[in-house]
């Protein structure tokens, strides 16, 4: 775990710039077209990446989500989603939110910064995707509420989003 720091986040200096969609597929591969009344359940997998730069004062969060609906044997009804959604933070003191990584010298954000960043982005797109999948096959499908520290833990290898972007890994 990177160093401490013990600086108050301040939420005002935290702003969300952009959340979009950066991918959405749905399909359907049940020949029977059944409605979608039938699903019982979703299963939901997850995964984040995150990049920051501290020029530029900013964090990008990536949100990749997979879903499969079951029916009620617990059987897969055909029906699947998977949505990549991208957000980014403009951190106005973002120095006040680093500490060095336990394997460098480099300076990261701190989990107090990021944690909370990857929260929103969660629960943001908890919105954005029940709003896109009304009227779909996977209506009613709705991301489960978790604790936002979870998806440090569920996150694979971070890499960056673009190449003059620095890697936020805090699982250092």
């Amino acid at each position: 775990m990177p160093a401490a720091n013990n600086k108050k986040l301040d939420f005002t200096k935290l702003l969300l710039t952009e959340a979009l969609f950066l991918e959405f597929c749905i399909k359907n591969n049940n020949s029977s077209n059944s409605p979608s009344s039938l699903i019982a359940s979703f299963d939901c997998k997850f995964s984040t990446n995150s990049t920051y730069s501290i020029q530029e004062k900013g964090v990008k969060v990536e949100l990749h989500i997979e879903c499969k609906a079951f029916d009620e044997k617990t059987e897969p009804s055909g029906i699947e989603g998977e949505f990549n959604l991208g957000f980014t933070f403009n951190v106005l003191n973002i120095e006040d939110h680093l500490v060095k990584s336990k394997t460098s010298d480099a300076m990261i954000p701190g989990p107090h910064l990021v944690v909370p960043l990857l929260g929103t982005a969660y629960s943001t797109a908890r919105g954005m995707i029940i709003t896109k999948t009304l009227g779909t096959p996977l209506e009613g499908f709705t991301l489960p509420i978790i604790n936002a520290e979870d998806l440090l833990k569920e996150s694979p290898k971070r890499k960056s989003l673009k190449a003059e972007d620095k890697q936020v890994n805090l699982e250092e």
